[in-house]
């Protein structure tokens, strides 16, 4: 037998002093083993229950995840472009009086017809490129060529571009031999890349396809989002996730968006010009922009190719091409990174690079993003940053 105590209130006893008060009183319950037995195998059938319903959630959760794996950065990257058109949708869909669907048709079809082509076309010439150099870094036969006759006579800079020139182009081929085995290395990964190439060019289009998908359904995505913060962090949920939608979209439009433009009018002058191995170069540039240091080292070194191998007006006209292209990123910059993208650059950069080594070409793109939501998101939670009431303007 167990007893049990508990303290009940008793008569009320008045006294000189002050009014009635209550005098507590002892009450002793017995309770029997097999009471508390069953107490017990109640309280464990209802732990193990919870264990089995929890297990069973995971397994569900863990295959699902295991299914859509081969889809998971077409679907990132869907979500992404959705939140980043999503103010340009809204407004083809009042154009189109309230059809959502036909909107999103619209939208989704016309970025794949304008994109698809060129996209296909850099690709294609990337893969060549990659490849080709690829093969010179492990054979080791990448070599500097020597200067153009006239070098040293270009005004202001040809003497020093001469003596530069002939100086790396003489101590190249050794320094390639040396460090022979860290070029296969990086040769091999080349390689990966360029077979990641055509995958990366279907998660394209899926993402696109996804992408309309979304924003056929742009209202009940939102709602969704907006239910499921909330039932992770209570009522800073929806402030969350129109921060969110805030960094996606200035980081996509800021961020990516101007590299994208900027790279893609380089990679127009280099392609018209004939400038070799144009699809690199534009990589390159591409990869300058995103960490904010603007594709002037590559200009600057297609420019000189340019007066080394071609005529002056032709070179002249290249070069005015390159400054325009210098240009167009002070251009955009006030009009998508300033609105409201305050993500410091080493995340930017490390979104980047991680992004590249972990995922390929995809990671590019995917890579700054995710990391700067991240980061975003972690200062609001520590309340570092203030958290929008609402959906973030368009």
């Amino acid at each position: 037998m167990r007893s049990l105590q508990a303290e009940d209130a008793g008569p009320a006893v008045a006294t000189a002093s002050g009014p009635a008060a209550a005098v507590p009183t002892t009450v002793t319950v017995e309770t029997s083993p097999s009471a508390v037995h069953a107490a017990d195998l109640s309280l464990a059938r209802a732990a193990v229950e919870t264990v089995v319903r929890v297990g069973l959630m995971l397994a569900l959760a863990g295959w699902c995840l295991w299914i859509t794996r081969p889809f998971i950065f077409a679907l990132i990257w869907g979500i992404i472009i959705a939140v980043a058109i999503n103010p340009g949708f809204q407004r083809l869909k009042a154009l189109l009086g309230g059809r959502g669907g036909l909107a999103a048709a619209l939208m989704a079809s016309s970025i794949l017809v304008v994109l698809v082509w060129p996209v296909s076309m850099l690709t294609s010439s990337l893969i060549a490129n990659l490849s080709e150099l690829a093969i010179r870094l492990m054979d080791g036969s990448l070599r500097l060529p020597p200067p153009p006759a006239g070098a040293e006579q270009w005004p202001l800079i040809g003497p020093k571009i001469e003596q530069l020139w002939t100086m790396g182009s003489a101590g190249l081929g050794s320094v390639v031999e040396e460090i022979q085995p860290q070029l296969r290395v990086a040769a091999g990964w080349l390689l990966s890349v360029v077979a990641d190439l055509g995958l990366g060019l279907l998660h394209f289009v899926a993402a696109m396809i996804i992408a309309g998908i979304l924003l056929a359904h742009a209202e009940g995505g939102h709602r969704l989002a907006s239910d499921l913060a909330t039932r992770l962090v209570g009522a800073r949920g929806p402030g969350l996730a129109a921060l969110a939608e805030r960094t996606i979209r200035g980081v996509a439009r800021g961020v990516i968006g101007t590299a994208l433009v900027q790279s893609a009018a380089a990679g127009v002058g280099f392609m018209v010009a004939g400038v070799p191995w144009a699809a690199l170069l534009v990589l390159l540039c591409f990869l300058l922009c995103l960490v904010q240091i603007g594709p002037a080292p590559v200009l600057l070194g297609t420019v000189i190719w340019m007066y080394s191998t071609a005529d002056t007006a032709t070179a002249s006209l290249f070069l005015a091409w390159c400054l325009l292209v210098g240009m167009i990123d002070n251009v955009l910059r006030p009009l998508l990174i300033g609105r409201g993208s305050d993500v410091p650059l080493a995340v930017i950069l490390l979104g980047v690079l991680g992004g590249l080594l972990a995922h390929g070409l995809i990671g590019l793109f995917v890579g700054p993003i995710v990391l700067a939501l991240g980061h975003q998101l972690f200062r609001a939670w520590l309340g570092q940053t203030d958290e929008p009431a609402g959906r973030p303007p368009d």
